[in-house]
C-alpha cells in the first residue's frame, strides 16, 4: 500500500512537472532580406525607372541576398548552394535565357545595394540578376501531451515536443542595367512535428531542411507562371502592364527580336502531355 501511494505521488510530481512544462516556448528565425539589401536605410532615393531593352539571350545570375551580420545563424553554405543550382536550373529550361551562374556568397555584402550587383554583373557580364531571399521560422512547445512509462517504483513522464516550421522564399528578377523589376516568385511550406527534448535538435534541423526542399518545389513552379506572365505582358510593351516601365528585346548585334512568349515552359509542357496522353490511347485501342 505504501508503495503505491508512493508510486502515486511520484506520477502526480511528474505530471505537475509536464503542465508546468506546457507554458515552455522557443523560436527561431533565419532570415535574408532583398529589400535591406537592395535598399538599406542610408542609400540615396531610387530614381524613376527607365526603360528597360533586354539583349536575348539574357546571361542571369543568381545569388541568396545576405543575411543580416547580426544574425546568429543563417543557412548553410551547402544548403544555399543546393537550392540555388535547383532555381537556376528553372532558368536555364527557358530558350532565351543564354547562361545561369550561381554567384558565391561571398561576392554580396549586407546592404550592398544596386552598386554591389552592378559591380559582380560587369564583372561576370549579367544582364539580369536574380536575388533569393528566406525566412524561416521555427517554433517549439513543451505540451501535456507526453511518453509515460510506468514501472515498480511509479511512473516516469517524458514530455513531447511540438514544433512548427514555416518557410519562405522569394525571388526577384531585375534587370541589370536600368534596375527595373521584371517580376517576382515565391514559394512557401508549413510542417508540424512531435518530439522529445533528446531528439528536438536532430528533428528540427531535418524539419528545416524539409522546409526549404518543399518551399523551392514551390518557388519553381511559381517561377514557371512568373516568367510565362512576364513573356505575355512583354508582347505589350511593358513590364508590368499600363504605367510600368516599356520593354524590348534585341540580340546580340543590338537588333530588335520579338520574346514571343517563349520564356514560358508551361505550353511545351502541356502539348508534351497531350502527345503522350494521345500515343497511350492508341496503344491501348491496338492491345484491345
Amino acid at each position: 500500500m505504501n508503495r503505491l501511494s508512493s508510486s502515486l505521488r511520484l506520477a502526480a510530481c511528474a505530471i505537475v512537472f509536464v503542465g508546468a512544462g506546457c507554458m515552455s516556448t522557443g523560436q527561431r528565425q533565419m532570415r535574408s532580406s532583398t529589400l535591406d539589401f537592395l535598399y538599406p536605410q542610408e542609400a540615396p532615393p531610387a530614381t524613376p525607372a527607365q526603360d528597360v531593352r533586354l539583349r536575348l539571350p539574357a546571361r542571369v545570375g543568381i545569388a541568396f541576398a545576405p543575411p543580416p551580420k547580426q544574425q546568429y545563424r543563417a543557412l548553410s553554405a551547402s544548403v544555399r548552394h543546393e537550392l540555388l543550382e535547383r532555381v537556376a536550373a528553372s532558368f536555364r529550361s527557358q530558350r532565351l535565357i543564354g547562361t545561369v551562374e550561381v554567384v558565391p556568397a561571398s561576392y554580396l555584402n549586407p546592404g550592398g545595394g544596386f552598386q554591389n550587383v552592378d559591380r559582380v554583373a560587369k564583372a561576370f557580364g549579367f544582364d539580369v540578376f536574380v536575388l533569393v531571399s528566406y525566412d524561416q521560422v521555427q517554433v517549439s512547445e513543451t505540451t501535456t501531451a507526453s511518453l509515460a512509462y510506468w514501472t515498480l517504483i511509479g511512473a516516469y513522464f517524458i514530455p513531447a515536443e511540438r514544433s512548427e516550421t514555416h518557410t519562405l522564399l522569394e525571388a526577384v528578377v531585375y534587370d541589370v542595367s536600368s534596375r527595373v523589376l521584371l517580376f517576382h516568385a515565391a514559394g512557401s511550406s508549413d510542417g508540424r512535428e512531435w518530439s522529445t527534448p533528446v531528439t528536438l535538435e536532430r528533428e528540427r534541423r531535418e524539419a528545416s531542411d524539409e522546409g526549404f526542399n518543399h518551399a523551392t518545389d514551390e518557388l519553381i513552379k511559381s517561377i514557371d507562371g512568373a516568367l510565362g506572365g512576364f513573356a505575355r505582358q512583354a508582347d505589350t510593351g511593358t513590364v508590368r502592364g499600363r504605367g510600368t516601365p516599356g520593354i524590348s528585346f534585341v540580340d546580340d548585334q543590338g537588333k530588335s527580336v520579338k520574346a514571343g512568349g517563349a520564356f514560358s515552359g508551361a505550353m511545351p509542357l502541356l502539348l508534351a502531355g497531350i502527345l503522350a496522353w494521345a500515343g497511350r490511347r492508341r496503344r491501348n485501342r491496338r492491345l484491345s
